[in-house]
């Protein structure tokens, strides 16, 4: 009889490294500081990266479907913004909460930017820069699955 309490005890331990073992992911969804969308960081082959999956405004005002006009090249700017993916090539580095040699594209400037990012609980501190990281911009995201707010890409 006192073999089962000591089982129960030693599986239970077991199970709690396990789950405080396991580093955090960034993979998910993520409510962009504005507000406005939510983003879909997802693994692409060794490195991360993210699309608009969401989005509160999917038309323009005169009911076209938004698109990614302000892209610097022409052939693009017919894309819809609904789905575009604007993280890429994010690295994981030794620290478990840090991923960098990223890039970001900002769809509202038609700019792209080197970037890196921390994850801190159910945040996340997106860094954009311009050749080096301290001269740049930072914007947190907030993990989310709220998706009743917004329309969102058809999976």
């Amino acid at each position: 009889m006192i073999l089962k309490p000591i089982v129960l005890i030693v599986m239970l331990l077991s199970f709690n490294s396990l789950v405080f073992a396991q580093s955090p992911s960034p993979l998910g969804l993520w409510l962009v500081e504005e507000g406005d969308a939510l983003i879909e960081i997802y693994a692409c082959g060794s490195f991360l990266c993210g699309k608009i999956a969401c989005v509160k405004e999917p038309f323009e005002a005169d009911g076209s479907v938004k698109l990614d006009k302000h892209n610097p090249k022409p052939h693009l700017r017919k894309r819809p913004i609904l789905g575009l993916e604007m993280l890429s090539n994010f690295k994981t580095t030794n620290d478990a909460n840090f991923w960098e040699e990223g890039k970001i594209y900002d769809p509202e400037e038609g700019s792209t930017y080197k970037s890196q990012f921390t994850l801190k609980h159910n945040k996340l501190d997106l860094r954009g820069y311009i050749g080096f990281s301290w001269i740049g911009r930072t914007t947190q995201w907030t993990r989310s699955n709220q998706r009743e707010q917004f329309t969102c890409e058809q999976s």
